[in-house]
């Protein structure tokens, strides 16, 4: 840490600032600075309540942090859970534990997918085109089914109600489960970063703090889980969890640029183009808005008229 230098933009021009005021003490100089933290109550606001609201109102931010943790929380759940799932198999607790490589091995397959976001990145460089956040979410978008995948294949190829399975068919499911839980964590983080720039920091803590506590009540309640609804049971339960988080991705994809557009946080990093695009689909809407209301006006219209013709013709005919 201490041989890292300095790289934060807003930390350098405040260091740039106090030394040309250092050198011209006729000048008043000050930067606006969002990090600094003048007094306790600054800190408070940075620290604790941005955070929090962004939490309870963003939800890039909101779907995010459930999405991670969740995964987190899976990875924490394992060492308590797989002891009494391969005890089916004769496991001891210290050979159960072995099953962990195959999560391991996963982490590291997903170095795979930077190479591929390093070939997107190069590309749209060379293009001259903008790299937008929601096209870097290309690991999310395969890591979100490959979950769901991997926690159904799972729960389905052990004991009691799955027989005659030898125990690699369902070790080798737990690749994909590491392989989806280093995406997350890597591309989410990033997303983040890329949308909420300068709140980038109140974002993360957000994620950080519900990760925290999924990974810290998940191992409480594995053992009893597991030993009441059954290993296949209890599994499909976080399989169909993780099934509902599939939609995620594509909806970060179509909607992502919508959702920074609306944030009063995320839409500091919306680029030209992204604002012209905004400003297309708001007219595109209001246009359609306003073609809906005239015809509705003209649907009024006639059939305002076209029963004033029935009154008039009502009013001659004779009564007797």
């Amino acid at each position: 840490m201490f041989l890292i230098r300095e790289s934060h933009p807003s930390q350098l021009l405040d260091h740039k600032v106090a030394l040309l005021q250092s050198q011209r003490q006729d000048l008043a100089l000050c930067t606006n600075n969002r990090d600094s933290v003048p007094d306790l109550h600054t800190f408070i606001q940075l620290a604790f309540l941005r955070p929090t609201r962004l939490f309870f109102t963003e939800p890039l931010v909101i779907l995010t942090s459930f999405i991670s943790a969740f995964a987190f929380g899976l990875l924490y759940l394992l060492p308590e859970a797989l002891p009494i799932i391969y005890s089916s198999f004769n496991f001891s607790r210290q050979k159960a534990m072995l099953i962990l490589l195959f999560v391991a091995l996963g982490l590291a397959l997903s170095t795979l997918t930077r190479f591929y976001d390093r070939h997107i990145a190069r590309q749209r460089r060379r293009a001259n085109l903008p790299l937008c956040p929601e096209r870097k979410l290309f690991g999310f978008a395969l890591a979100a089914p490959l979950l769901a995948v991997s926690l159904w294949w799972f729960a389905w190829s052990v004991p009691p109600k799955v027989g005659g399975v030898a125990w690699p068919a369902s070790a080798i499911s737990l690749i994909l489960l590491g392989y989806a839980a280093s995406e997350f964590d890597t591309v989410l983080a990033g997303y983040l970063a890329d949308s909420y720039t300068s709140y980038a920091a109140s974002a993360f803590s957000s994620c950080a703090f519900l990760r925290a506590i999924f990974s810290g009540v998940f191992p409480l309640f594995a053992s009893p889980l597991y030993e009441n609804l059954g290993n296949n049971t209890a599994g499909s339960v976080f399989a169909a969890i993780a099934t509902v988080f599939c939609v995620v991705p594509f909806v970060f994809i179509k909607f992502g640029l919508r959702l920074r557009g609306a944030s009063r946080f995320a839409k500091e990093s919306l680029t030209g183009e992204e604002v012209e695009v905004l400003e297309r689909v708001k007219t595109e809407k209001e246009e359609r808005r306003r073609e809906e209301r005239e015809g509705m006006r003209r649907m009024e219209e006639e059939v305002a008229a076209a029963q004033g013709v029935d009154c008039g013709a009502m009013a001659v005919v004779p009564y007797f």
